[in-house]
């Protein structure tokens, strides 16, 4: 099933623009400030938690980054070609939202158990729940960034002179979620622990799912 790219009715509309912009706009910002909260304290987490070394933690840290990048090449792909970009929105959400959720999930570390070495840290189940948490949120970012900047575009006809101003106002909660995401996440995983801040992220992508 092929996405139909024909702008949907407008209906009410708030501030002179479509109420689903607004509803676009908060589902993106809670998606960058659970992303950005999250990167925000990753690679602290693979140093001073996994006890990673610093060549092979930033090595972690940019396949991951890489991933992102590239997954919604795919996402896009299945979305214009099967789902539909509604769909593919709304799944990405509910993956991003497991995968933040697992990041919570941080197990025994060296601020519990300063004996642990590396070796122990980097094996047993709860390193193999942070692998499927990074797996659910490259997924994730896939099929959301893909599509839902282009609900964004279907919100207009053609040559409406609104839809310039209206991605300015998405991106605004791009750079909102991304800019609170980052502090508030960053401060409650280094102030009262890894799970503290994940679980923000994890939040805030929860309530972005909702709207």
């Amino acid at each position: 099933m092929s996405s139909n790219p024909t702008p949907a009715p407008e209906g009410k509309t708030f501030f002179g623009h479509p109420r689903g912009l607004f509803v676009l706009f908060f589902a993106e910002m809670w998606e960058r400030f659970s992303f950005y909260g999250m990167r925000a304290i990753l690679i602290f987490y693979l140093l001073q938690h996994w006890m990673f070394s610093e060549e092979k933690a930033y090595a972690i840290y940019a396949a991951y980054a890489a991933l992102v990048y590239i997954a919604p090449v795919l996402g896009g792909y299945l979305a214009d070609r099967y789902i539909g970009q509604r769909r593919a929105v709304q799944f990405g959400a509910v993956l991003l939202v497991i995968g933040h959720g697992l990041m919570a999930f941080e197990g025994p570390g060296p601020a519990q158990y300063p004996e642990f070495t590396p070796a122990d840290m980097q094996s047993g189940m709860f390193i193999n729940i942070f692998w499927l948490a990074l797996a659910f949120i490259v997924m994730g970012v896939g099929f959301l960034k893909s599509s839902i900047s282009v609900l964004v575009g279907q919100l207009y006809e053609p040559g409406d002179e609104r839809r310039d101003p209206a991605f300015t106002i998405f991106y605004m909660g791009i750079n909102l979620g991304a800019a609170t995401g980052s502090l508030l996440a960053a401060w409650l995983g280094q102030t009262f622990g890894w799970a503290w801040g994940f679980g923000a992220a994890g939040v805030g992508m929860l309530l972005g799912l909702v709207v």
